[in-house]
Parts: C-alpha cells; structure tokens; sequence
C-alpha cells in the first residue's frame, strides 16, 4: 500500500492557514457581538436595576433629569427630552453613544458663521470710538 503524497504540499498549507484564521476570526466576531457569551440574567432583573438617571441641559425643549434603561443612546434621551431646538448644533452631537447612570449631556447651540472665524469677538477697548462733540443749537 502506497502513502499518499500531495502533489502540492503548499495548496495543503494555504487552505488549513485560511481554515485556522478563518475559524478565529468568526469566533473573535461572535464574541463581539455578544453572540458566544450574552450577557447573563440574573434573578435580579426588575426594571428599577437595570434603569440609570441621567441630566441634559442645553438647546433641547424640555431640559432636565430623566431616567432611562441602561444601554440607552444619546438619540433616545433627546427624544425623551422632547427634541432639540432650532439653535442646536447637530455637529457636535454623538447621537449613537450610549450613556452612563448619572452622566450630564449639554447640547450646545451653533456658532455663527463670523463667529467660526473670529470676526467681532475682539475686546470692547480695542475698538476705536471717536470723542464726539456736542454743540447746543439757539
């Protein structure tokens, strides 16, 4: 009985390289999904636990303390807080980040187009005001 010999060893190779990275790679992604280990439930379930307070202020339309579940983004809390107003800057805004019990989140307003640039933010006493004479008139 003859061995069996490959006729390109390096074929061999390259497949169970791709095969052994592959298998790691889906099971580095399973476990960052949560899909290999979900997060455990424990008998401690109740809806006060898993509820965090959270505070925004800003240019939203009802500005205050609002409680919300825990893994809850920026977008949902806006939306609890009754949306934003015309003067916030969507920007500067995170919407996907998610919050943490007792985080502040200030939404600010938007900066003139001048204002960007730096145009009229200079001191008072750097601008020149001219002495004015008052004449009265008979």
């Amino acid at each position: 009985m003859k061995k069996y010999k490959p006729k390109k060893p390096g074929v061999l190779k390259v497949a169970s390289f791709l095969l052994f990275f592959g298998a790691v790679g889906y099971v580095g992604y399973l476990y960052r999904t949560e899909q290999l280990f979900p997060p455990s439930k424990t008998k401690n379930n109740s809806p006060k636990l898993n509820r965090i307070l959270v505070t925004i202020s800003g240019e939203v339309k009802n500005p205050g303390k609002y409680k919300l579940f825990k893994g809850s983004r920026i977008v949902d809390l806006i939306e609890k807080a009754g949306g934003l107003t015309e003067k916030a800057d969507l920007s500067r805004i995170n919407f996907t980040e998610r919050i943490k019990s007792r985080q502040t989140v200030n939404i600010s307003k938007k900066k003139g187009f001048f204002k960007k640039l730096g145009i009229g933010a200079a001191p008072k006493e750097t601008y020149l005001n001219p002495p004015i004479e008052v004449e009265e008139v008979k």
